[in-house]
């Protein structure tokens, strides 16, 4: 009696299937979720700072608070860390999830003022 060409191919199917889980499996190791605290130089939460993984639409902004968390973030990423009125940082993840950022004051100086009055 002969076998159906069924059961002959199955296992070529199985071993299809176990690749794209590895696969899979091993893609999801790669990414983590980072939390952390964006702050000031006297330690007070900066609120509405932009956190993006850098060269992607990835990120997220700090609540009142100042703490964030992004997720699906590859552990040797860089995040780009920025608010309004502070100095633009870039941090190297190196394997870490959980930060606590100071970000320093910008300090724009001007050449000359012009004051106007009307009468």
């Amino acid at each position: 009696m002969k076998q159906k060409k069924y059961f002959q191919k199955k296992p070529a199917c199985l071993k299809i299937v176990f690749f794209l889980v590895c696969l899979l499996t091993g893609y999801a190791g790669t990414a983590q979720t980072i939390t952390g605290k964006v702050v000031d130089e006297q330690g007070i939460p900066v609120i509405g700072a932009t956190i993006v993984e850098k060269g992607t639409n990835n990120g997220t902004t700090t609540n009142v608070s100042g703490e964030f968390s992004i997720t699906d973030v590859p552990k040797n990423a860089k995040l780009v860390i920025s608010s309004v009125g502070f100095e633009k940082q870039e941090i190297k993840l190196n394997g870490k999830s959980e930060f606590t950022i100071t970000l320093k004051k910008k300090t724009n100086q001007l050449d000359e003022t012009v004051i106007r009055a009307y009468g």
